[in-house]
């Protein structure tokens, strides 16, 4: 088995996918608010990734797919919050964090929790700060690595060897009662 690179946009070594397990944290969030129409920008190329069909078979309807860019493509206002996974290069990272925040829409975002203490991160909120809510699961989060068999299948498995700590960063969906399970 091979690991191969599934996102030629990203310089970087960034093919981790967001197992479900993770999303089933956070839908609770997504149901109490109410919402029922989901923008998931961040998967582009990732062709493996179980985020669309995830939150299509918990009744969502979700806009964006493997081949749309959050960052050059238009994006349409009818949708009721973003849910995603973020690319971890800050190159990528930083224009979308502040598109997203430029959008002014409710998102939650699975991100590395250092993110939440960097100069970056409070420069883009400023003052729109107030609208934020960092959850923290109660235990390491893990992700789904793409890698390739010998015979060149595809595949993803779950790698529970994580060097860093993960949390959600909520904007603008506070007043919702969120419980987070164990892992």
């Amino acid at each position: 088995m091979a690991n191969f690179k599934d996102s030629p946009h990203f310089q970087t070594y960034d093919d981790y996918y967001t197992p479900t397990t993770t999303w089933d944290l956070i839908e609770p969030l997504i149901r109490n608010k109410g919402y029922k129409t989901i923008l998931e920008p961040f998967i582009l190329n990732a062709r493996l990734s179980p985020s669309i069909e995830y939150w299509s078979e918990k009744g969502y309807e979700i806009l964006g797919d493997t081949c749309f860019d959050f960052l050059t493509d238009n994006i349409i206002d009818d949708f009721d919050c973003i849910v995603s996974n973020p690319p971890f290069d800050k190159t990528l990272k930083i224009p979308m964090l502040k598109k997203l925040v430029s959008l002014d829409k409710p998102f939650i975002l699975v991100m590395n929790s250092t993110n939440i203490f960097s100069k970056y991160f409070f420069e883009i909120f400023g003052d729109k700060q107030e609208h934020l809510e960092i959850i923290h699961p109660n235990k390491k989060l893990h992700y789904e690595k793409l890698l390739k068999d010998n015979n060149g299948v595809e595949y993803t498995e779950l790698k529970k060897n994580c060097s860093f700590y993960s949390c959600f960063v909520a904007y603008k969906m506070k007043g919702s009662k969120i419980v987070l399970y164990p892992l």
